[in-house]
């Protein structure tokens, strides 16, 4: 997927892949939201910053902001209607070890390994620009830095990592939230731990990334719009095709609608399974009721099981 890009390169690419991009750049498509579950406030699982599937594809990991982390028993059930999503009871709260207490904003699931036989969670921590390997315990196994320039903001800010996973090849995977000042504000940058980078086209104006998830197809990306109290929230797929060498990678954009959501729900996490099956969390921020849900979607192309 893509080869590695100089700054220079990419500045180029971006300004001959302007024209190519005002006039051959698909259009954001809507994308079918099969569920959406709104979590018991009684659970205390709120502010959802990052999710992650363990490889049964019942299990679900969640993370907030606040360094905490869940476990869930959930379940995709299929109905006269079609499926729905089913949450088997309330989470577990897994403790961290003594002393982490990360900015948590993203989560991603990484394979068994020498440092991590029986697999782990790998935490992104957005302040410290370096992400925790820890054990389905909660103990901490490793800290690694995150792929990458940090951003120009020593805290971070709304400049730091969001969006993280872990590709089989290239490792693990991030981008900025937002591109660092000084730099083109239209164009997002995914970096990988072997030093490749892509950029692709930011949506709007005003835009953010959330989160990543690295599917057979390519790489799906959470892109944010933000329209002041109110959201868009987009899925868009980056594939090894779609990435010619030195320019921007153009991407499928598929926007999430539901009479069931609300304009100022805003979603940070996402989970996806190999049969195309993705699971979005809601960080509360946004509503008024302090509302965390999960929102159920099959990703286009994908056979359901």
């Amino acid at each position: 997927m893509g080869v590695a890009l100089t700054a220079r390169a990419l500045r180029t690419a971006a300004l001959a892949a302007a024209g190519l991009l005002a006039s051959g750049a698909p259009a954001a498509q809507p994308a079918r939201v099969v569920d959406v579950a709104q979590l018991p406030s009684a659970w205390g699982l709120r502010e959802i910053s990052g999710l992650a599937w363990a490889p049964d594809g019942q299990t679900l990991y969640a993370v907030s902001d606040r360094g905490r982390l869940w476990r869930l028993a959930v379940a995709i059930e299929r109905t006269g209607d079609g499926e729905r999503l089913r949450l088997d009871g309330p989470p577990q709260r897994i403790t961290l070890a003594a002393g982490l207490r990360p900015n948590a904003e993203a989560l991603a699931w990484r394979a068994p390994h020498a440092a991590a036989p029986a697999g782990g969670l790998l935490i992104a921590d957005e302040q410290a620009h370096q992400a925790l390997l820890i054990d389905l315990q909660g103990r901490h196994l490793a800290t690694l830095a995150l792929p990458g320039t940090p951003p120009t903001d020593a805290k971070g800010g709304d400049y730091g990592v969001e969006a993280m996973g872990w590709h089989p090849v290239h490792g693990m995977m991030a981008a900025l939230q937002r591109p660092p000042r000084g730099a083109d504000r239209q164009v997002h940058l995914l970096h990988s731990g072997d030093g490749r980078t892509w950029g692709f086209e930011a949506a709007a104006a005003r835009t953010s990334l959330k989160a990543l998830e690295v599917a057979a197809d390519g790489v799906w990306v959470l892109e944010k719009i933000d329209q002041g109290k109110t959201h868009r929230t987009l899925l868009r797929r980056l594939s090894a095709q779609a990435c010619a060498p030195q320019q921007l990678c153009e991407s499928a954009r598929l926007e999430l609608k539901d009479p069931r959501l609300r304009a100022e729900d805003n979603f940070e996490g996402l989970a996806c399974r190999p049969d195309g099956w993705c699971l979005l969390g809601s960080d509360d921020g946004g509503s008024a009721d302090g509302r965390t849900l999960l929102m159920l979607v099959h990703l286009p192309g994908r056979r359901r099981n």
